[in-house]
């Protein structure tokens, strides 16, 4: 039935229906409509619901930024999503469950780049906070202490964050060239010293540089790294 909308007032087809009340169907869905609330299986909030049972911002969740997840971790820790599950379940140090996140007790920036550590004894779940302190040397000792508690064997050092950094692409440019071991690790210290030294100020002046130099330096010659 042809009509003019008591809302827009533009000449519509109006139902003919009560229930309408003299408006469109457009502006019917905007003003008089309203969805079915159902309880969300999910969340257990009463909302109106989207698909499956869920509400729209569960099925987003479930469908989709979860699947992106599972993807990230199989992706980035080389783990199914259920042992992330188990280890992110709680903070090992203070048992906080709300936000966990993984952390590699030997961390994956370290010189030997064994990305594929994913062994159950080098894996924790840390909350935000403890996490953050594991990443400052401020505080590293006491998480590491803690660990060792708990019965995860940690490093016994821990080299320099800024300096390895640095360092470390350099190694790994040079064990692509056809050149002896000695003359190797002859350039990487003559680099370290020409150019290390510069960069690093930049980045982390705060650092005792020569100091953590004489580590990197000790650590070359040790051949812990295979060039």
């Amino acid at each position: 039935m042809k009509g003019s909308c008591i809302h827009c007032k533009k000449e519509k087809d109006i139902a003919e229906s009560g229930k309408s009340e003299g408006f469109c169907h457009v502006c019917y869905k905007k003003i008089l409509w309203k969805p079915k609330l159902l309880k969300c299986r999910r969340c257990n909030r009463e909302l109106p619901m989207h698909a499956k049972g869920l509400c729209a911002g569960c099925y987003n969740s479930v469908f989709h930024i979860e699947q992106v997840n599972r993807q990230n971790v199989r992706k980035l820790h080389n783990l199914d999503m259920s042992t992330y599950g188990e280890i992110t379940k709680s903070c090992i140090i203070c048992g906080f469950d709300k936000i966990v996140d993984l952390h590699h007790i030997v961390d994956l920036h370290h010189i030997d780049r064994d990305h594929k550590n994913t062994s159950r004894d080098n894996l924790v779940g840390l909350c935000p906070n403890h996490h953050k302190m594991v990443h400052n040397r401020k505080y590293r000792l006491e998480v590491y202490n803690q660990l060792k508690e708990k019965g995860f064997k940690v490093p016994e050092t821990y080299e320099s964050d800024e300096v390895f950094k640095i360092v470390l692409p350099k190694i790994l440019k040079l064990k692509k060239e056809k050149l002896s071991n000695e003359t190797k690790k002859e350039k990487i210290e003559e680099d370290l010293q020409e150019k290390t030294l510069t960069e690093s100020k930049k980045r982390a002046p705060k650092i005792d540089l020569q100091k953590e130099l004489e580590k990197v330096y000790e650590y070359i010659k040790s051949g812990k790294f295979d060039l």
